[in-house]
């Protein structure tokens, strides 16, 4: 409900606060911190404000690596400002963690370009 309402930080409170008293288990609380950062980072974006937004979708990953909306974000912003090593360095991770459809379209669109030779090593690795 926060949420919602936009009131993030009184959100991570309420999340924060539920984990100390043990309300969630460490793992659970990470998961609903990390998706009110999404979240943030989502409304953010649409607000235009592309570098909160990013910030965001980092502090999501930070509690949830394996959380798939904040990397696929981060994923689409990383390659539209042309920095391939951060996407695929977020691509990698989390598809180990948590795979996602959308991750495997992603790394194709991203190494679409390169030499076989090289689309094969990184595919391979």
């Amino acid at each position: 409900l926060l949420t919602y309402h936009r009131q993030w930080q009184q959100a991570v409170q309420v999340a924060e606060q539920a984990k100390r008293q043990g309300v969630f288990a460490r793992n659970e609380a990470y998961r609903i911190l990390a998706t009110i950062y999404a979240d943030q980072g989502e409304h953010l974006l649409k607000d235009n404000n592309r570098a909160a937004a990013v910030e965001m979708y980092e502090q999501a990953l930070a509690y949830d690596p394996s959380h798939q909306p904040a990397a696929i974000a981060l994923t689409e912003h990383y390659l539209s400002q042309g920095n391939h090593s951060a996407a695929e360095k977020i691509i990698k991770r989390t598809w180990k963690l948590n795979p996602h459809p959308k991750l495997s379209t992603l790394y194709s669109e991203m190494i679409v370009g390169l030499p076989a030779a090289k689309r094969m090593k990184k595919i391979e690795a």
